[in-house]
């Protein structure tokens, strides 16, 4: 399971597992090798780690090169990918699971990726309603938090307010009504935002 720590990863986690489809043997997240967080979300690896001993699913970080070490172009991450996917596929490893809900060009590229490595991609979410992916969320007792925003932009252009930042999404769905939140989808898809995902329940 491609693993970002966040919500829709969790959903989509959560729906291979209740299918029974498929054996999910790891957890995969790339982390920033110089600042210890995992790539976009910028969420610390700690808490990473504390995600998957909560989950019970082995966690299998791979480190990508960054800050004065030098960038992760895309060649040098294709190249660090396509070792990590030719190892699993060594391990019997046919699929990889995806949290992706609508970037249609990412979803085209990884399929792309995986299939050079005789392996394919699926994607318990795509395309999936955001509005009821918050409240399965929730329903589920998970709790996502904002993690990193581009906050300057995104409250000069109204996108969010102060008091909705690091607020969980139950706040600000069912306290704020999404009221802070009224040009974004409800998982902050258009958004900039990021958010981590407490696994768990309450």
């Amino acid at each position: 399971m491609s693993w970002s720590g966040g919500k829709d990863s969790a959903i989509a986690l959560d729906e291979l597992l209740k299918a029974g489809d498929y054996e999910v043997v790891s957890l995969m997240t790339t982390v920033s090798e110089e600042y210890r967080r995992i790539s976009h979300h910028g969420v610390r690896e700690t808490l990473l780690e504390e995600q998957a001993q909560a989950i019970g699913i082995p966690l299998e970080k791979v480190y990508l090169p960054s800050g004065e070490s030098g960038g992760c172009t895309n060649d040098v991450y294709e190249e660090i990918m396509s070792r990590v996917m030719n190892s699993y596929k060594a391990r019997g490893v046919q699929t990889v699971g995806f949290g992706d809900l609508f970037l249609e060009d990412l979803r085209v590229w990884r399929e792309a990726k995986l299939a050079k490595a005789g392996m394919r991609g699926v994607f318990p979410i795509w395309q999936r309603d955001t509005t009821k992916v918050a409240h399965d969320l929730i329903r589920l007792g998970y709790k996502a938090y904002a993690s990193r925003e581009r906050l300057a932009q995104d409250l000069r252009e109204g996108c969010l307010t102060r008091s909705s930042c690091a607020r969980s999404l139950w706040g600000s769905i069912h306290a704020a009504r999404m009221a802070s939140f009224t040009r974004l989808c409800s998982t902050g898809q258009s958004s900039t935002s990021r958010c981590r995902c407490d696994w768990a329940k309450s």
